[in-house]
């Protein structure tokens, strides 16, 4: 399964996911997936032993959600093997795992987004503050935006792409979603 995970990341994900899920995807590999089972056969995998993994994973006080991620990874991994006819069936998707819930957001007050920005308005970010505020624009959004994506004759901000830090390295890519495209007045 390891040399599978290996082949997957390297030709797969890396061809057809941003950056950012990129990272995410290799350091679970990394971290959690090639250490439980870089010795066992693909074909040989079972549900038994992958739900067996997740709830080790549980029990070492691991999140909820970063063991769903892992199962998402390795889920993902067997899909791809049973479109190239590795494996009769994904074994991660057998596995159960507890839900789980975004924390609600509590958004700020009016009062509360005033006093911040009366207190940054000397900030050389205040205009980047302002448009988060105002607009619940995604940080990398924000810094994303570019003199050509301010359109003052028909009053509109268009945004299109955004900044991401992965690896400790800053790149631009296009916006998280197709809804994240869109014109701001």
């Amino acid at each position: 399964l390891g040399d599978w995970l290996d082949y997957w990341l390297a030709n797969v994900v890396a061809a057809n996911r941003r950056p950012a899920t990129y990272s995410l995807y290799e350091a679970t590999v990394r971290l959690y997936l090639k250490p439980a089972f870089s010795t066992a056969p693909l074909t040989r995998l079972s549900a038994t032993r992958v739900q067996a993994f997740l709830n080790g994973q549980l029990a070492a006080g691991r999140s909820i959600r970063r063991v769903q991620i892992m199962r998402t990874v390795l889920s993902s991994a067997l899909t791809r093997a049973m479109r190239e006819e590795l494996v009769m069936r994904n074994v991660a998707r057998l596995a159960e795992l507890p839900g789980w819930e975004r924390q609600p957001v509590t958004p700020w007050s009016s009062a509360e987004a005033r006093a911040f920005l009366d207190a940054a308005k000397d900030d050389p970010l205040y205009p980047a503050f302002m448009l988060l505020l105002l607009y619940g624009l995604r940080r990398g959004e924000v810094l994303g935006l570019r003199w050509r994506d301010v359109d003052q004759e028909n009053g509109e901000i268009r945004v299109r792409q955004q900044i991401q830090r992965v690896d400790g390295e800053l790149r631009i890519g296009p916006v998280k979603t197709t809804a994240a495209r869109r014109n701001l007045p």
